[in-house]
C-alpha cells in the first residue's frame, strides 16, 4: 500500500517553488469520505453527489470503488470490453491558462499481454449535457497501463486547454475481451501555471539598495517571484553618466529551481565577468516553466567608484569543555581584508593601547575568527582592522565579557558514605556534574566556629574521603567549591552530625543526620575567593596546611598508648613546639578532669576519674594557638 505523505514528498519541490498555488481538485485524496461507507466499497462513487461516500466526486459510469485504509484511501476502476468505470468532479478549466496536473498512479492488467497492450489511463476534460452525454473534450492525459504496472508512479503534465471546461473525468479504457484492466488513483492536484517575475537588489545586510560602493557584493533577490522552474541572468554595463547602449558583459545560462536570492558578484565571477567601479549595469531576468516559456525584466544598479567599510563585528562566547572561554567574532561587512588581534590589558573594559599588555596567539584573517583559551581572571579586547584596494586601514576595538557560564553549572553535591568509629568520623562525597571542566576545592569544618579542621582537598577529585577524629553531638559541614577559566568561584555545603542511640536501645550503634545549608556569599566573600584563585593562594594554602599539619603532629608525641585507668599519660613535645593547654576528651565532646603537670617539653597527664574502656582524645593547644588532635585508647 502507498503512503500518501511519500507524493508529498515526491511534489514537495513543486509546492515550495509554487507556495501560492491552489490545488483546484477539491479532494483530490479521497480523505474526505462518509465513514460509513467501508473501504473496497463497491460502488463509493455513485452518479449523485447526494448518495456519493466521497465528497467532492461522483461517478460517471460504472460502480468505481473506494480502497486503502481509512487515513490513505484511493479511488479503483476497471474495463473490459468498451465498458469502464470512471470518477468525475467539477473543474472550472479556463481556456488558454497554462495547468500543471499531477497524480499517482497504479495499474494491473492480471498478466494478460492483450490488456496490457490495448488499455489506456485517461484524464480529460469535459463538458457534459444536461441529459448525462459528453458535449466536448480534450485530453489531459492518456497513457498505456503497461507503464504503470503494480507500483505507484507519479506523473506530472502541463495542460493547455482550447476552451472552456467545467469537469475532470478519470477512467481506464479496455476494448478487448481479456481479463480487466485496472487502476488506481490518488493525489490529483491541478494547479495553475502563471509566472510572476519580480526581484530588487540588496546590499549584504539584505537592504534595499540600487547603488554600490567599491568592493560591495550585489545580491539579487527575486523570492517573490512565483512558478518558475527554471531562471537566466544576462548582465550588461555602461560607464556611470553615459547615456550611451549597455555593452553586453555576460550570462548564467539557465538554471533549474526557483531564483531566489542570487550572489551576482560571486555568479559572475565564476563566468569571468567582475562588477566594477564606475560602471552602471543592466540585469535581465528571465523566468520559465513548462506553461510559459519567457518571462523578461529588467532592472539596473550602479557601483560607485566611492567606498564604505565597516570595521563593526559581533562576538559570541561560550565556556569550552576544558574549561577556559572560546570568543567567536563575526565581521559585519565581509568586504575587504579583515585583520584581527587579540591583546591583554591591565584594566577589566580598557581597549586603551596604555594599558595593553600585547597580543595574545597570532594575528588572524577572515571574517569570522575564534580566539581559545581565554580566561576570566584577565582582561582582553578585540581589534579588528579593515580594509581594500579603495579604503586604507580602518579599525574598531571590542572589550571581552569577563564571565561566561555554562548550564548545568553547580557545586552541589551528594554524601555518598559516613560512618563513625572508635572515635573517627569516616565521610565521603561525590560531586555533581558540570558539562565542562571545573576545579574542585573540598574541605571539612566546624559549624559552631566555621574553624577548618581537615586538609583541603584540591583540586581535581569529585570524589573526596575524609577521616578526621571527631566528636558525637557535634555538627561539622563539607565545603565545595568549584571555578574555572569561565567563571569564578561558586561553592555549596552540607551539614552532618553523628549520635548514638539512647541507652538500652543498642548503644553501640550509632545514627546520623546530613542537611544541605543555604549559603549565600557575600561580594566581599566571594572577591576574596577569586583573589586566592588569581594569586594561586587557594592551592599554595592547601600545600602549606598540609606540610604544617604533619610537621605539627610528628613533633608532638603521646605515651603510653594503649593505657590503663589512672596512669599517668605523658606528651612529650620538641623545642619548636610550646604547650599551652591541654584537655582530654570522650567521644560526645565531654571534657574528663586531669590533673596536669608540665614543663618546657614534657606535659604529665594524671587522669582522677574511672575511665570506661573505649576511645578518648587528647587535644594539645600550643602556644601558637594551633591545635593538635591525637587519639587515646584506654583498655
Amino acid at each position: 500500500m502507498r503512503n500518501k505523505y511519500k507524493l508529498f514528498t515526491i511534489l514537495l519541490a513543486f509546492v515550495v517553488y509554487h507556495s501560492t498555488a491552489q490545488n483546484l481538485v477539491r479532494n483530490g485524496d479521497f480523505s474526505n469520505y462518509n465513514t460509513n461507507c467501508s473501504l473496497s466499497f463497491s460502488d463509493a462513487f455513485t452518479n449523485n453527489s447526494s448518495t456519493s461516500c466521497v465528497d467532492d466526486w461522483t461517478s460517471y459510469s460504472g460502480s468505481p470503488s473506494l480502497h486503502g485504509t481509512p487515513t490513505n484511501p484511493y479511488a479503483w476502476m476497471w474495463s473490459r470490453g468498451r465498458s469502464f468505470e470512471s470518477i468525475r468532479t467539477s473543474v472550472a478549466f479556463k481556456q488558454g491558462v497554462c495547468y500543471t496536473v499531477s497524480f499517482s498512479v497504479r495499474t494491473n492488467d492480471h498478466g494478460d499481454t492483450n490488456t496490457n497492450a490495448g488499455s489506456t489511463i485517461n484524464l480529460r476534460a469535459v463538458n457534459i449535457r444536461s441529459t448525462g452525454g459528453i458535449q466536448n473534450e480534450e485530453d489531459i492525459f492518456t497513457d498505456n497501463i503497461g507503464n504503470y504496472l503494480n507500483n505507484y508512479r507519479t506523473v506530472q503534465v502541463t495542460f493547455t486547454p482550447t476552451r472552456d471546461y467545467e469537469t475532470l473525468l478519470i477512467n481506464p479504457y479496455y476494448a478487448g475481451s481479456g481479463r480487466q484492466a485496472e487502476m488506481s488513483i490518488d493525489g490529483i492536484v491541478i494547479e495553475e501555471r502563471n509566472i510572476t517575475n519580480t526581484f530588487g537588489f540588496e546590499d549584504v545586510t539584505t537592504a534595499s539598495t540600487h547603488q554600490f560602493y567599491c568592493q560591495e557584493t550585489v545580491f539579487l533577490n527575486g523570492t517573490a517571484s512565483e512558478g518558475e522552474d527554471r531562471y537566466i541572468i544576462y548582465i550588461s554595463k555602461r560607464p556611470l553618466g553615459s547615456t550611451g547602449s549597455f555593452q553586453w558583459a555576460g550570462t548564467t545560462g539557465w538554471i533549474s529551481g526557483p531564483i531566489g536570492r542570487v550572489n551576482l558578484t560571486n555568479v559572475f565571477q565564476h563566468q569571468g565577468v567582475v562588477i566594477e567601479n564606475g560602471y552602471e549595469y543592466e540585469i535581465k531576468v528571465a523566468l520559465q516553466n513548462d506553461c510559459t516559456n519567457w518571462e523578461p525584466l529588467i532592472k539596473r544598479f550602479t557601483m560607485q567608484e566611492e567606498n564604505k567599510v565597516d570595521t563593526a563585528f559581533s562576538v559570541q562566547y561560550h565556556c569550552d569543555s576544558d574549561g577556559t572561554i572560546t570568543v567567536v567574532a563575526n565581521a559585519a561587512d565581509p568586504n575587504g581584508t579583515h585583520w584581527w588581534g587579540l591583546y591583554e590589558t591591565t584594566q577589566s573594559g580598557s581597549i586603551s593601547d596604555t594599558d595593553t599588555v600585547g597580543l595574545i596567539g597570532t594575528v588572524q584573517s577572515g571574517t569570522t575568527v575564534t580566539f581559545s583559551g581565554l580566561s576570566t581572571y584577565k582582561n582582553y579586547y578585540i581589534k579588528h582592522g579593515v580594509w581594500n584596494s579603495c579604503y586604507p586601514w580602518t579599525e574598531a576595538r571590542k572589550a571581552t565579557d569577563g564571565n561566561v557560564s555554562w548550564s548545568p553549572r553547580t557545586s552541589d553535591f551528594s554524601i555518598t558514605s559516613r560512618s563513625f568509629s572508635n572515635g573517627t568520623i569516616h565521610i565521603s562525597a561525590l560531586a555533581l556534574s558540570n558539562s565542562v571542566f571545573v576545579n574542585h576545592w573540598w574541605a571539612i569544618y566546624d559549624s559552631a566556629t566555621n574553624a577548618q579542621i581537615t586538609p583541603i582537598e584540591c583540586c581535581g577529585t569529585i570524589k573526596p574521603s575524609f577521616s578526621f577524629a571527631g566528636q558525637l553531638n557535634k555538627k561539622y559541614y563539607i565545603k565545595h567549591g568549584i571555578w574555572n577559566d569561565c567563571m569564578g568561584w561558586k561553592e555549596s555545603r552540607t551539614e552532618f552530625w553523628f549520635g548514638q542511640e539512647p541507652s538500652g536501645q543498642h548503644p553501640s550503634e550509632y545514627y546520623s543526620e546530613i542537611h544541605p545549608l543555604d549559603f549565600s556569599p557575600s561580594t566581599a566573600y566571594l572577591a576574596q575567593m577569586n583573589a586566592a584563585i588569581i594569586s594561586g593562594a587557594i592551592i599554595e594554602d592547601n600545600i602549606m596546611m598540609r606540610r604544617d599539619q604533619e610537621r605539627r603532629a610528628s613533633l608532638i608525641s603521646v605515651y603510653p598508648n594503649p593505657a590503663y585507668a589512672y596512669e599517668t599519660i605523658h606528651i612529650d613535645s620538641s623545642e619548636d613546639v610550646q604547650i599551652k593547654k591541654v584537655y582530654l576528651l570522650d567521644m560526645s565532646g565531654a571534657h574528663i578532669p586531669l590533673e596536669v603537670i608540665q614543663n618546657r617539653t614534657q606535659t604529665k597527664l594524671h587522669i582522677k576519674t574511672a575511665l570506661k574502656k573505649g576511645v578518648y582524645f587528647i587535644k594539645v593547644i600550643d602556644t601558637a594557638n594551633k591545635e593538635t588532635v591525637r587519639q587515646l585508647l584506654i583498655q
